[in-house]
């Protein structure tokens, strides 16, 4: 598959729910568990970084606007 053909990917926050979701169902073992939950803080935590970020874009770009 070439770069312009990817698959359209879930949104980071449906990918978080979604491990999180799956942390706590019946059949996961402890490990996946930990892991699921994990990888769920690690997006939310990415998502609220990357908005900060944009924050302090924006407010550089429109402090520089003339």
């Amino acid at each position: 598959m070439s770069d312009d053909q990817l698959p359209e990917l879930p949104a980071p926050m449906t990918v978080a729910d979604m491990c999180a979701f799956q942390a706590w169902m019946d059949h996961i073992d402890d490990d996946s568990r930990l892991l699921h939950e994990q990888a769920a803080d690690t997006i939310r935590n990415l998502m609220r970084r990357c908005m900060k970020l944009a924050q302090v874009i924006e407010r550089m770009e429109a402090s520089n606007v003339r």
